[in-house]
């Protein structure tokens, strides 16, 4: 696989840095699958992980791509949540953190931008440094974590509830119109 230099150069990663450092592509696949393997609790089929990220249809297809290419990919799409798509490919379930801040800040007009380090910057989330993948996970991880509970601890009209459900509302009309 190639590596072009418009990516070297964001990521600030060198191609001397990945002989030294880096891992075969088949290694890393295996130690993603081993860590969600490990790390998800005996459930039903329906509740097995998904996919959380800042844009993450921008690194699905990069994962689709060396989990295919390293042979990973029948084992990993096995562990994750998922669905085929029109053609029968399979897409994994993601979560966007962007879609988040975007349904928690639809109405403040001073945000112009949903780029990971201004939401973590608004909800009080330390990003030292961006673009670094750890300092990225760690900040999106939080993201979803504050953004969550505040989803949870909100009811509909704004109030403060305390649990997972929305208080029961009055109903308008005995029957429905045909």
């Amino acid at each position: 696989m190639e590596y072009s230099s418009a990516a070297l150069d964001v990521s600030g990663i060198t191609m001397d840095l990945l002989y030294k450092q880096g891992k075969p592509l088949e290694d890393v696949c295996n130690e993603i699958c081993d860590f969600i393997e490990e790390n998800t609790f005996p459930v039903v089929a329906s509740n097995k992980p998904f996919m959380v990220g800042q844009n993450p249809l921008f690194d699905n297809g990069f994962m689709q791509q060396i989990m295919l290419y390293t042979g990973v990919w029948s084992r990993f799409i096995k562990l994750v949540r998922g669905a085929k798509d029109f053609w029968g490919n399979f897409q994994p379930t993601q979560l966007d953190t962007i879609l988040l801040s975007q349904l928690t800040f639809d109405n403040d007009k001073s945000i112009t931008t949903w780029k990971l380090e201004a939401m973590a910057e608004r909800l009080g989330i330390d990003l030292d440094d961006a673009h670094d993948a750890d300092a990225d996970v760690t900040a999106t991880r939080e993201i979803v974590r504050v953004l969550t509970a505040r989803m949870r601890s909100q009811s509909a009209g704004g109030t403060e509830v305390g649990g997972l459900s929305a208080e029961k509302q009055e109903k308008l009309r005995d029957h429905f119109k045909i």
